[in-house]
C-alpha cells in the first residue's frame, strides 16, 4: 500500500482543530497519512480527533472492522458493517459498499439517551481504509 504525505499546515503547526466535521475528518486523514496508522492511533485514543460538540472520528478497515472509535474504545475490533440506525437501516455497510465513489455523506436516526437524534456519516475511503465523521445534524 503506497502511503503518500498530505500534511495539513494546521496539525504541523500545532493549530486547533476546526470544529467543522468535514475539516475534522480531512485533519485526521492528514495526520495518518503524516504520520502512520499507529500515531493516529495514539492520537485518537488521546482525544485529539474527539471533538464532542462537533463529533467523533471513526476508521474501520474494508470489512467494517473498527480501527478506531472516537466515542468508546468498547467498540475497537468490532465488526461495525452491521450496525443499524433506529430505522433499520445498515448505514455503515451502504458507505462500506459505496467505496468506489470514494467518499460521501450519510444522514441517519440513532437512539441517543431515550431520543432519537439526526446525524450524519461524512466519509472517504482510501486506500482499504474508510475514514469517518460522525456528528449530530442541527
Amino acid at each position: 500500500m503506497r502511503l503518500f504525505l498530505r500534511a495539513l499546515p494546521c496539525l504541523m503547526l500545532g493549530l486547533p482543530l476546526s470544529a467543522d466535521g468535514a475539516a475534522m475528518l480531512k485533519d485526521a486523514m492528514a495526520y495518518y497519512y503524516a504520520n502512520g496508522a499507529m500515531a493516529l492511533i495514539k492520537e485518537a485514543n488521546s482525544g485529539k480527533f474527539h471533538d464532542s460538540p462537533a463529533g467523533y472520528l471513526m476508521v474501520l478497515d474494508e470489512s467494517g472492522k473498527t480501527l478506531i472509535h472516537g466515542e468508546s474504545s468498547k467498540y475497537i475490533g468490532a465488526n461495525m458493517s452491521n450496525v443499524k440506525d433506529a430505522t433499520g437501516r445498515a448505514f455503515i455497510k451502504e458507505a462500506l459498499d459505496a467505496r468506489a465513489k470514494g467518499k460521501g455523506r450519510i444522514s441517519f436516526l440513532w437512539n441517543k439517551g431515550g431520543a432519537q437524534v439526526k446525524r450524519s456519516l461524512l466519509w472517504e475511503f482510501q486506500e482499504g481504509v474508510l475514514f469517518a465523521w460522525v456528528m449530530d445534524e442541527h
